[in-house]
């Protein structure tokens, strides 16, 4: 799937499909990813910003990739993926920090 359109509603959209599709409840997820069920709440209806270090979480918890939530094709290299993935994020107002300093 290529993402054209990035809507800032598509990754809420997205998470939310991933884990009905597991079987999942917000309930497990949120305990998966140490947050509050409000907290996943939240990031399911679009009225948080998500950190991309719990969007990993998300991922590692619903067993898929960061490319599956973003809708990104994974034909790309990895730098052109990397490079997308940032240009989502800058584009929708989120900055990605290394924070393993």
């Amino acid at each position: 799937m290529q993402l054209n359109n990035y809507e800032p509603e598509f990754l809420a959209h997205r998470i939310k499909t991933l884990r009905e599709f597991r079987g999942k409840t917000q309930i497990q997820v949120a305990k998966c990813i140490n947050v509050s069920r409000r907290t996943y709440i939240d990031i399911e209806s679009n009225k948080s910003d998500i950190k991309l270090s719990t969007l990993y979480r998300i991922c590692n918890c619903l067993k898929c990739e960061i490319t599956d939530v973003l809708g990104i094709s994974k034909k790309d290299n990895d730098s052109a993926m990397g490079n997308r993935i940032i240009e989502i994020f800058e584009n929708n107002g989120l900055m990605v920090v290394n924070n393993s300093k």
